[in-house]
């Protein structure tokens, strides 16, 4: 007959919320799981309702409702502090919900911690080959890349896809987002030239897998963020509208924001700045409901659209304002924070004829992108940081300086970005003047 056990119903809905979270499709991902965590307050089962509220805490945090995550986390202690049924691997989601918090305040060494916490615990239950644990781990790779830790990040990920693999799951579609994710953490290595073929497939087999979504905003996000720094600056806009458009009609708002910046930058780069800036105004509009600050991205994006009206004094002023805020002169940085304000700012000035502050960024760059043995030859970030460095040296007379750094940018660019790039060939050209 029919049951009326309030888990199996609270299992079910549980079920439905994880494929809308495979959709990116959030709004009904957490009325499935608010609706979920109702019906586990009928069961009377700690344990049930404690992972209902994990759950709800997770998807609220990733969702970045920090308030109504923090309600849920602390339900979930009140649960376990009440119960003694609480099992540790239960407490996964939980500590994954915390986390994400964490992430969400900009806090990635707590939120680390507590993610090798969860791995921990899943480990130490016997759920080593499990979906769970994959996208535990997952989770952790992206808070490796965060700590500007990428090269870690690529061999947990490698080890996920040969895991998938031994499970049977090569090709499926967590497969295919593992692979996604590797190829962010590459992306954060400079590996554009390996990087972009790969994003382009990802992006295709996620929508053949679910034809009816279309565009996938993370990858698809991910895509016009490779294809921008690979100054494949009209297809990275065209990424960027589309990625914004489904962000928008899935109810994301950190994809559309973070996309609308995206937007906002490849306009300015094509010189568009007059396109660009009611597109700003709409976007700190965006920034204002969802209660994150607005005053670093104002000026940032200003200066971009001063740039792209070619005054070029204003943005310089107003990029190293950022540089002020972002204290890089004090504390050089070890993470990205400051990378896409650096970038503009150190070309614009060259062409200001001020080689020596503009050798001061690049050598801050090149210290961003430098992060392990194989990077100086590989990474086309490093090899753009060393391009800027030898025209700096060029500039002030520097010959010598500017060769060892010219020859050093053609190196890692032939393999990061590619021998016909744009960029290589700059560096060549550079490197044969001073020869």
């Amino acid at each position: 007959g029919q049951t009326t056990d309030p888990r199996i119903t609270v299992s079910l809905l549980m079920n439905f919320a994880d494929r809308y979270s495979e959709l990116e499709l959030r709004e009904e991902e957490l009325a499935l799981l608010r609706r979920a965590d109702s019906v586990a307050s009928t069961s009377k089962d700690p344990s049930t309702m404690y992972t209902t509220a994990c759950a709800l805490a997770l998807a609220y945090a990733e969702a970045r409702q920090p308030d109504p995550a923090q309600r849920a986390v602390e339900r979930s202690e009140s649960i376990a502090a009440t119960n003694g049924g609480i099992v540790p691997l239960d407490r996964v989601t939980c500590l994954m919900a915390r986390a994400q918090l964490l992430d969400n305040v900009d806090v990635p060494d707590s939120a680390l911690i507590l993610t090798r916490q969860a791995i921990a615990t899943l480990e130490a239950a016997g759920r080593a080959n499990t979906m769970q644990m994959i996208s535990t781990r997952v989770a952790l790779s992206g808070r490796l890349v965060d700590l500007n830790r990428a090269r870690e990040a690529v061999a947990e990920l490698e080890l996920q896809r040969r895991g998938l693999a031994r499970m049977g799951l090569d090709g499926s579609l967590p497969s295919t987002a593992v692979l996604a994710n590797l190829t962010e953490a590459q992306s954060e290595l400079g590996e554009r030239a390996a990087v972009l073929p790969v994003l382009r497939r990802v992006n295709e087999l996620l929508r053949t897998a679910d034809s009816a979504t279309g565009i996938n905003p993370v990858t698809g996000y991910n895509f016009a963020a490779a294809l921008l720094a690979d100054d494949q600056i009209d297809s990275a806009l065209v990424w960027y509208r589309a990625v914004a458009a489904t962000a928008r009609q899935r109810q994301n708002a950190e994809i559309e924001f973070r996309a609308t910046f995206g937007v906002i930058r490849s306009l300015a780069r094509l010189g568009r700045g007059v396109e660009a800036a009611p597109i700003l105004t709409r976007y700190l509009a965006m920034l204002r409901a969802l209660e994150l600050p607005t005053d670093r991205d104002s000026l940032i994006l200003t200066a971009f659209i001063a740039a792209a009206s070619r005054d070029t004094a204003r943005a310089v002023a107003l990029l190293e304002r950022v540089m002020t805020t972002d204290s890089v002169l004090v504390i050089p940085p070890s993470n990205r924070k400051s990378w896409t304000a650096m970038r503009t700012l150190t070309p614009l000035l060259l062409s200001q004829r001020a080689p020596e502050r503009a050798g001061m960024y690049a050598r801050l760059l090149r210290r961003i992108a430098d992060t392990d043995s194989l990077t100086a030859t590989r990474s086309a970030d490093v090899g753009l940081a060393n391009l800027y460095l030898a025209r700096a040296f060029a500039a002030q007379g520097l010959r010598d300086s500017a060769r060892v750094w010219a020859s050093a940018a053609a190196t890692a660019l032939r393999v990061g970005a590619g021998a016909g790039h744009a960029q290589t060939r700059e560096a060549e050209a550079l490197l044969g003047t001073l020869r």
